[in-house]
C-alpha cells in the first residue's frame, strides 16, 4: 500500500477492506493487525480477522466459516448470498456486484497458489504472502500496443479505477496525428465510453480523476468533449477546441490522455476517484487546434467555463468567472430564498434560479419546499469539514463542487435512497439541470443521496 493510500485509509471510518468494514469493525481490524504485528491490509490479516472469533464479531465468523463450508452453484448465487448472509448493507446496486464477482472470478483462474495459500488479491502483481501461502497474480496488461512503460502502467491504474470504460486505444502508427509526441510515440491512451449520459458521466469522472491525479500519472493533458485541459495552463481550465464534425473527432467517446515523455511520478500514488471532469490538450505549438483523435465515431455534449456564468449548455461542475474554489464573492451569487437568515445558503446565480424553478414544481407534488442542508462552502468551512471526516467522507479543501457554488446537499427525504422525494429527484432534475453524480449514485462505495450538482441544461433542450 502507498503512503498516500496509507494515510487516507488509517483517518478514515468508512468501509475498509476486503468486507468494507465500517465504524467498530473498522477499528477492529486495524487493531487486530497490531495485535498479530502485521500490516491491517494484507491478505492474510484480513482474511483471518474474518475468521477469528477474537477478530470480527463471533457472529459473523460463525456466517462467514458456513459460506466457506457451503459451495454454491453460480457466482450470481454466491455473490447474493454473500450480501445477504454476511455483509447486509443497504439496497446495493446487485447487478453491478455480480459482474465485478464474475469479473474476478474468471481473474481467479489465472491464479497460482502453493498448497498453503488460501486466497489472494489482484491489486498487487508481485507474490504476496496469503494466510501462510503465496500467490502469483497474473494479471492481463491492457492491449496498448508500444507505448511506453510509465504509459502503461498509468493507463492501468486509471482502466481498474472505473467500471464501464468499453475499451483503450494506445499506440498508432503513422504520421497523420496532429500530435505526433501522442498516440504515434506511445505516449497518448484513449479510454472508450459509451454514447449516453453515463457514459458523459463516466468521461467526466475519468477526466477528473486523471486531472487531480496528475503528478502521479505523469498527464501532460486531457481532451473530452470538445474541450481541452493542459496541466501547464491549469489556471485557464478547460479551453473550447474547434468542431471537427464527428463524436469521435470531438472526443465525446473518450476522453484522450496524453502523458510527459519523462516519468516522474509514481501512477501507485494515485488516489481517489474523480467528481466531474472534461478535456484539454495542447500539441507541441500550444494550439488547441491542433489535436485530435484519428478514429471515426459518433455523438455527445458540451463543457464549460467561462465569465460569471458560462454561455448556454450542460456544463460539468468547476471553475468559472476567474475565481477560486470557496473563495468567490457573495455578489457573485444569489440567496437560495426560502432558507432561513440563521443559515442561509447561496450558490452560482443560474444555479439557484433553476433550484427555484426546479422547487416550485417539487412544491406541487410534496406542498414543501425542498430542504436544503448546505450549498456553497468557502474554503475555510472546506478545511472544518475536511478535519472533521477525513478523506473519503469529505472533500479535499480547494477541490469540492460546494466550492464552485454548484453543488447542494438536500434534506426532507431526498437525502434517503427510494424515498418518493428521492425518487421525484431522479426522475425530474435533470430537466431544471441538477443530476447527481455517478459517484453519489445508490450501490456507490460512497454513496451519497443528498448531494446533487449543477451542470445546466443543453441549449436545445431549453429551446
Amino acid at each position: 500500500m502507498t503512503p498516500k493510500k496509507r494515510e487516507k485509509a488509517e483517518s478514515s471510518s468508512g468501509g475498509l477492506g476486503l468486507g468494507q468494514w465500517t465504524g467498530n469493525r473498522n477499528s477492529k481490524l486495524k487493531a487486530y493487525g497490531k495485535t498479530k504485528g502485521k500490516d491491517w491490509w494484507t491478505i492474510e490479516v484480513q482474511l483471518n480477522f474474518m475468521s477469528d472469533p477474537k477478530g470480527d464479531n463471533p457472529g459473523d465468523v460463525t456466517i462467514f466459516e458456513n459460506m466457506i463450508k457451503k459451495e454454491l452453484d453460480s457466482v450470481p448465487a454466491a455473490t447474493k448470498h454473500f450480501h445477504d448472509k454476511w455483509e447486509r448493507a443497504g439496497a446495493p446496486n446487485m447487478p453491478n456486484r455480480i459482474k465485478q464477482a464474475e469479473k474476478w472470478f474468471d481473474e481467479m483462474k489465472n491464479w497460482k497458489s502453493d498448497s498453503k495459500a488460501q486466497a489472494a488479491s489482484a491489486s498487487t502483481g508481485s507474490d504476496e504472502a496469503i494466510a501462510g501461502g503465496a500467490v502469483n497474480v497474473q494479471k492481463k496488461k491492457l492491449p496498448l500496443g508500444n507505448v511506453k512503460p510509465h504509459v502503461q502502467e498509468a493507463a492501468e491504474v486509471i482502466h481498474d479505477e472505473y467500471d464501464g470504460i468499453t475499451g483503450v486505444g494506445g499506440y498508432r502508427s503513422g504520421n497523420t496525428s496532429r500530435d505526433p509526441n501522442g498516440h504515434p510515440a506511445g505516449l497518448a491512451v484513449d479510454f472508450m465510453v459509451p454514447l449516453n449520459n453515463d457514459g458523459k458521466a463516466l468521461g467526466d469522472d475519468v477526466a477528473k480523476f486523471v486531472i487531480d491525479n496528475n503528478k502521479a500519472l505523469n498527464v501532460k493533458y486531457v481532451i473530452w468533449y470538445q474541450r481541452i485541459y493542459n496541466v501547464e495552463r491549469a489556471d485557464e481550465g478547460w479551453r473550447k477546441m474547434p468542431d471537427r464534425g464527428g463524436d469521435t473527432q470531438n472526443h465525446k467517446d473518450h476522453p484522450h490522455v496524453s502523458f510527459r515523455s519523462e516519468a516522474k511520478g509514481n501512477p501507485k500514488d494515485a488516489v481517489g476517484k474523480g467528481g466531474k471532469g472534461g478535456g484539454s490538450d495542447d500539441s507541441d505549438d500550444g494550439n488547441a487546434a491542433n489535436v485530435t483523435c484519428e478514429t471515426e465515431g459518433g455523438g455527445g455534449s458540451d463543457g464549460g467555463g467561462g465569465g460569471d456564468v458560462p454561455d448556454d449548455g450542460r456544463h460539468n461542475p468547476g471553475p468559472w468567472g476567474g475565481h477560486k474554489n470557496g473563495e468567490i464573492p457573495t455578489d457573485k451569487l444569489k440567496k437560495i430564498p426560502w432558507t432561513p437568515k440563521s443559515k442561509e445558503e447561496f450558490l452560482r446565480k443560474d444555479a439557484t434560479e433553476a433550484l427555484i424553478a426546479m422547487n416550485k414544481a417539487y412544491k406541487k407534488e410534496f406542498h414543501s419546499d425542498i430542504a436544503i442542508t448546505d450549498a456553497y462552502r468557502d474554503l475555510a468551512e472546506q478545511k472544518i469539514l475536511f478535519k472533521k471526516y477525513g478523506p473519503g467522507r469529505a472533500a479535499v479543501p480547494g477541490k469540492s463542487n460546494h466550492g464552485w457554488a454548484l453543488a447542494v446537499d438536500y434534506g426532507g427525504g431526498i437525502n434517503k435512497f427510494g424515498s418518493p422525494q428521492h425518487k421525484w429527484m431522479q426522475k425530474n432534475a435533470e430537466k431544471f439541470g441538477w443530476e447527481h453524480p455517478p459517484w453519489a449514485r445508490e450501490g456507490q462505495k460512497n454513496q451519497e443521496a443528498w448531494h446533487w450538482e449543477y451542470y445546466g441544461k443543453d441549449k436545445e433542450t431549453e429551446a
